[in-house]
């Protein structure tokens, strides 16, 4: 039985051939365990504003980034605020809000395993029907269960004071689905490698199991 001989150069493009395509490997079960349930995002409001407000894709996948709008008419925002806080018994109040709201505000989205292009409270922005547009472009950096929030940057008074408070408008809920397609684009020079690599080590080694040891000479 011949002995076959184990060099650096035949270990160094077998690990990296292992190193690629068990990553890919992976991925691709998920995908084909996981890929074909779609969950819509979820959105509970948490201040009296409707559902509409807020524009969002019917699904979220991994690697591919995606955008939300939040479209806002604030004076009247303000307006039900203050009324109900105006209304709210002693010791009540909404998400601690307990003074009159002044007009004026910021929006902000947050939320873990996301990359948020210009993070942070924005100010306001009027479109032409003079409701207040916000935008964000958000890229999913995990797969699975997920949720956002965004948040109302506000500033209060209680007739002498200013008061800065932050109130959550709403939560969102979501499904990362797997997205191998994009993960081939985006490791398409890494599987070139491989591919290379694995025609190395065929060429290479051919012999050693394609060839016999030559007898010696007597």
């Amino acid at each position: 039985m011949p002995k076959i001989k184990i060099s650096f150069e035949m270990i160094l493009p077998a690990a990296l051939i292992i190193l690629l395509l068990v990553p890919y490997a992976l991925n691709f079960m998920a995908h084909s365990l996981f890929g074909t349930k779609q969950f819509p995002p979820v959105v509970m409001m948490k201040l009296p504003v409707d559902h509409s407000a807020i524009d969002l894709p019917q699904s979220v996948k991994e690697l591919r980034s995606f955008n939300i709008a939040l479209e806002l008419d604030t004076k009247e925002l303000i307006k039900r605020i203050n009324d109900i806080i105006d209304k709210s018994a002693y010791g009540m109040a909404l998400q601690g809000l307990t003074a009159q709201v002044l007009p004026g505000m910021q929006a902000e989205i947050v939320g873990t395993n996301f990359q948020i292009d210009q993070p942070g409270p924005h100010a306001e922005l009027f479109s032409n029907n003079r409701q207040t547009v916000w935008a964000w472009n958000i890229f999913p950096e995990k797969v699975g269960r997920q949720s956002l929030s965004l948040l109302l940057h506000l500033e209060t008074t209680d007739g002498r004071n200013q008061t800065k408070k932050v109130v959550e408008l709403a939560e969102i809920q979501m499904n990362v689905e797997h997205n191998p397609e994009e993960w081939l684009k985006q490791n398409a020079w890494w599987i070139t490698l491989t591919t290379i690599a694995m025609g190395y080590l065929l060429v290479k080694y051919r012999f050693i199991f394609g060839t016999k040891p030559k007898q010696q000479e007597e």
